[in-house]
């Protein structure tokens, strides 16, 4: 018995299969008419004359055997080849194959042109997303007001009747009005469902799913819908974990088959896959959400800086009563924004053609704000005949100097986003790369924003990874005079160890005022401050007991002398430029010099090469190099000879070390950097089993790297002490460095300064406990400017709460005054909801929403209390006595009992057919 063909109903049919199915559309209508009359037995054979051969044909056949075939033609007579072919009489000879004399290059039909058939394509998409875009926004008004309406009926859809039918509230139609039927898919946390339903054509059917709880995926003709709690659901998780739609979508369809029905595809060979449909009904719902939030904050008329307080941060956007010490001047009323950018968000240019139009969030920084910013910094340059320059900082960044991933760039119309971000990690403003690199537009369209929402008297400092060459490029181009003074840039900690010394003395936050413990990233570092902080007390309390040698007399180290000695350091880093080309030119010499004296060395003790070819190429080598250092120094001024007798001074002997520690250094900031994921798993940040292996034997392969640049700075180290002061080779900060004292060294310690290299003699070039004071005294004075700006941001989130707690009470006090009759139509909540035409309606559907919303900031409240209880009260001058809210809202608690046995009771069907007017309109509905 032969095995039973197996069928696969869930098969389909491939792009390709497609493809050559509409193509062969017009013969495949052919061969079906003739099968149909070979089938009725109507059929007449068609003898097609194949003798009769096209000449260019028969050219095209014979250009190169036509002597050879003509002369075999001739002694052949020829068949009749119709008699050969009526042996197949049922072949259907008269249709014509695909085979013609058409090429694949040419089209059948010349007036479809490729580029027309595509534009044509590209405008029915335009239209149809413009058509689609404003059935929705035609939609949305009504739906948003009937979302309002059903929120506070179903409780936001958790009481028991979530699911029941409030159609009738919206639809006062008799049963005889037109209704149609249409199937929908249902899905909800617990299961799905296939049902038909009936609309009725007085409103939008998006409103009529809603009225059952569900959320429809298209405004004007859904085919699914999904619950109000599977979409909260959603929502919390997205917020809260790393959801995907695609994921999601599917778990929920493998979970809800299992618990009800099956939702099969249109063409019954498998399951529906509602993925898209449940990606425009979350889009929908976070703008019903983000609608609710407007409407609040619209009722409230909030400004810019409580919209930021509000959405954002209070500690940081909230006003401040005054509480707290505010002792240090440095940091008062200080705000503190972090720019970086994602290089890993990116939009291939092919990969959608959709042509929704442009929606750009309240976050976002509107592309026609970054084509001003860009207008004026031109603007600006051509005012002040600014060209543009080389910046060394810039050039050494990769993501600063516009050529990273230029490749991928090309092929991508969003290549990136850059974020702002506050000190506790809230998202401020955001701004879409498109097609570029970090270029200096960018933080500045951010900036500028955030210097328009925030009041004009706070001080506001920026920590960007370019934040040194971003506050350059601004005072050279004199950017915002007016709001100059009040900003302050630095570098982000991580990235400001890899900038030049002088660089990091005017921006690195750990070496200027101001900045606390910000660091440029999120990470909670108070814990770890604090320990460190109990680290250098004991530092300095052992060094303020110890004789100082750089002063007269018998007096120890003040803390006084320590800050002396750094601004004296800060001074001599500012004066000294960075490396200039003829620092580079003269280590370049230097390095070439060791590689010739090395084999001058060679010869004068007689060690030659085994082979000719070796010595060749050994003085091949020293002829070059040596043509090399004359030229180099040329280049310096000097003669060469001149020039070779002075490598053995100091001078040399210190460029020498000096080149030597900048390669060490290039290494611990490259180490630094692959251990930063493993460092920072303890602040939150995940790390696999894998990813933490591959980090770690990224870090063994460069081990050896390592540990030849470390055995060359501890030679050239004892070569420059041997020749400039024997007896420091004798102390123990000078004693030979080793991998593991290198491995387990920071980059803020004091070997990394450049003190060895500015020729100085003072202390703290020179005493090693000056410049164990120094770091000390300036990590302690980030650790007090740390708790001074704590102070203040638990002043200003206190003082918010209390006063947007005001603020709403006080708008429902003024929104139930204005809701007693006689009602003015003209009041201050006029232009809210302009799809609501009775006041009434509208005044009540406001209150509820704004206690609503007092509701759920009086429970954020109560989670601070028991924070905040525990805080130091004196430190604040007993901020907390002003919170009261535990104990009051017994009024508004009875209020809402009184409104819910209204509602139980029916006593308010008035005020819902004065709603339901609202919702639809007096004029009806329109799509």
């Amino acid at each position: 018995m032969g095995r039973l063909l197996k069928v696969n109903p869930f098969k389909h049919e491939s792009r390709n299969e497609k493809k050559r199915k509409a193509r062969h559309a017009d013969r495949y209508v052919e061969e079906q008419k003739t099968l149909d009359a070979l089938k009725q037995g109507n059929y007449h054979v068609l003898i097609v004359d194949v003798d009769q051969q096209p000449p260019q044909a028969e050219s095209d056949n014979n250009y190169s055997y036509g002597h050879e075939q003509n002369s075999g033609d001739q002694s052949t007579s020829q068949v009749d080849t119709n008699d050969i072919l009526s042996a197949w009489g049922s072949i259907p000879w008269d249709v014509i194959s695909s085979s013609d004399d058409i090429q694949p290059s040419q089209s059948r039909y010349l007036l479809l042109d490729p580029s027309f058939i595509a534009a044509a394509q590209a405008r029915d998409r335009d239209i149809d997303a413009q058509i689609l875009a404003d059935n929705r926004k035609k939609a949305m008004s009504k739906l948003f007001t009937s979302y309002l309406w059903l929120r506070e009926k179903t409780s936001n859809w958790t009481s028991e009747s979530s699911f029941e039918d409030f159609s009738p509230r919206f639809c006062k139609c008799d049963k005889s009005a037109r209704r149609t039927s249409a199937w929908i898919d249902l899905v909800d946390l617990t299961g799905q469902q296939r049902v038909q339903f009936e609309y009725c054509d007085c409103m939008p059917r998006c409103v009529q799913v809603l009225a059952n709880g569900f959320l429809a995926s298209s405004p004007v003709e859904p085919s699914a819908a999904f619950s109000m709690r599977l979409l909260a659901y959603h929502n919390y998780a997205w917020h809260h974990s790393n959801v995907r739609m695609k994921p999601f979508a599917e778990t929920q369809r493998v979970f809800s088959e299992e618990r009800s029905e099956f939702l099969w595809n249109k063409n019954m060979t498998g399951p529906r896959d509602l993925s898209q449909c449940l990606t425009k009904t979350v889009w929908m719902y976070r703008d019903l959400l983000v609608m609710g939030l407007d409407l609040v904050q619209a009722t409230l008329r909030l400004t810019d800086t409580q919209k930021l307080a509000v959405g954002t941060c209070p500690a940081c956007s909230g006003p401040s009563s005054g509480t707290g010490l505010y002792q240090l001047p440095s940091v008062l009323h200080r705000l503190i924004l972090s720019l970086d950018v994602n290089f890993q968000l990116r939009h291939h240019k092919r990969a959608g053609r959709q042509s929704t139009p442009l929606v750009t969030p309240e976050i976002f920084v509107h592309p026609s704000e970054l084509e001003d910013v860009k207008e004026y910094i031109t603007q600006q340059e051509r005012l002040h005949k600014i060209t543009k320059k080389a910046d060394q900082c810039a050039d050494s960044h990769k993501a600063g100097n516009d050529n990273r991933n230029e490749t991928t760039w090309k092929a991508c119309d969003d290549t990136g986003i850059m974020g702002s971000c506050c000190r506790h990690d809230s998202v401020v403003f955001l701004a879409n790369i498109h097609g570029t690199g970090e270029n200096r537009a960018l933080p500045l369209a951010i900036l500028k924003r955030f210097l328009a929402s925030v009041g004009e008297d706070r001080p506001v400092g920026v920590l960007y990874d370019l934040g040194c060459s971003l506050d350059k490029y601004i005072d050279l181009r004199k950017i915002w005079p007016e709001s100059r003074d009040r900003v302050k840039f630095g570098t982000s900690v991580f990235h400001a160890y890899v900038h030049e010394w002088p660089c990091q003395v005017k921006y690195n936050p750990r070496y200027q005022q101001g900045w606390g413990l910000s660091d440029g990233t999120s990470k909670v570092i108070l814990g770890l401050a604090l320990i460190r902080r109990d680290l250098e007390k004991t530092v300095i309390s052992e060094l303020i007991q110890t004789p100082n040698p750089n002063t007269p007399g018998q007096s120890n180290y003040t803390i006084a002398f320590f800050r002396s000695q750094w601004e004296d350091q800060v001074r001599v880093a500012l004066e000294k430029n960075d490396t200039d080309d003829q620092q580079k030119k003269m280590n370049e010499f230097l390095d070439n010099e060791e590689v010739l004296e090395s084999y001058r060395a060679r010869m004068a003790r007689g060690e030659w090469p085994t082979t000719l070819a070796k010595s060749n190429e050994m003085f091949q080598a020293i002829e070059e190099r040596g043509k090399a250092q004359r030229a180099l120094a040329a280049s310096l001024g000097t003669d060469y000879a001149a020039l070779r007798g002075q490598c053995q001074s100091e001078l040399s002997l210190l460029t020498l070390l000096w080149k030597a520690k900048s390669d060490l250094y290039t290494l611990a900031v490259t180490v630094r950097a692959e251990k930063e994921p493993v460092m920072t798993t303890d602040a939150g940040n995940r790390l696999g089993t894998r990813l933490k292996e591959k980090i770690m034997g990224a870090i063994n392969r460069r081990k050896s790297p390592v540990e030849k640049a470390i055995k060359l700075f501890n030679e050239r180290r004892r070569n420059y002490l041997q020749k400039v002061d024997p007896s420091r080779l004798l102390l123990p900060e000078n004693q030979d460095l080793t991998l593991a004292d290198f491995k387990a060294m920071d980059l803020t310690d004091p070997l990394w300064n450049d003190n060895h290299f500015y020729h100085a003699r003072a202390p703290w070039a020179l005493d090693p406990n000056v410049r164990k004071g120094i770091k000390s005294v300036l990590f302690l004075d980030r650790v007090e400017e740390e708790v001074e700006l704590l102070t203040q941001e638990l002043d200003r989130s206190i003082t918010w709460a209390c006063e947007y707690r005001c603020s709403l009470q006080s708008t429902i006090a003024k929104i139930e005054l204005e809701a007693q009759e006689p009602i003015d139509p003209n009041n201050e909540f006029a232009d809210i909801l302009p799809s609501f035409t009775l006041m009434k309606g509208k005044l009540r559907l406001l209150c509820s929403e704004v206690k609503r919303h007092l509701g759920e900031h009086q429970r954020l409240m109560v989670t601070w209390s028991t924070d905040v209880s525990g805080s130091n009260k004196a430190s604040i001058d007993d901020t907390l006595e002003r919170q009261t809210f535990e104990d009051e809202g017994g009024d508004e608690e009875e209020e809402e009992e009184e409104e819910e046995e209204e509602s139980m009771t029916g006593d308010d069907d008035d005020n819902v057919e004065v709603i339901d007017e609202g919702v639809d309109g007096p004029e009806g509905p329109t799509e």
